[in-house]
């Protein structure tokens, strides 16, 4: 939804948005590292809780409500549901959506291009 909304000009509301999927980060990220200890508050010790290589990560998936930084953050909170999806699918027997990672790619890939940047689904992360 953050980049359809980014797409349509609606910075403010892609950035609230991705809020909202930074969250669903934060539960996936405490899922996949078993750390569930602050589940209703999952923002809460993450940075004790959780690895540095995780919280890097979850720092690149924010942003200011500014397109090109919008992107990136998009791109960063893509990165790492691609990395802590197949752990949480691995462990409930179920599997990981590659349709949708692929799909979420094309259309990053599409917006940057036309805001003549250079991103690719194998992009640098934090890390």
């Amino acid at each position: 939804m953050a980049h359809h909304l980014a797409a349509r000009g609606e910075d403010l509301r892609a950035w609230d948005a991705l809020g909202h999927a930074q969250r669903h980060l934060l539960w996936m990220a405490r899922l996949a590292e078993e750390s569930t200890a602050h589940w209703l508050t999952p923002s809460r010790g993450a940075e004790r809780e959780l690895s540095a290589d995780t919280v890097a990560r979850l720092r690149a998936a924010t942003s200011a409500a500014l397109p090109q930084e919008l992107i990136g953050a998009l791109r960063a909170a893509l990165e790492l549901g691609r990395r802590l999806w197949p752990v949480i699918a691995t462990r409930y027997g179920r599997s990981a959506p590659t349709s949708l990672f692929a799909e979420l790619d094309a259309a990053l890939k599409h917006r940057a291009a036309n805001q003549g940047a250079a991103w690719s689904s194998d992009a640098p992360t934090a890390s």
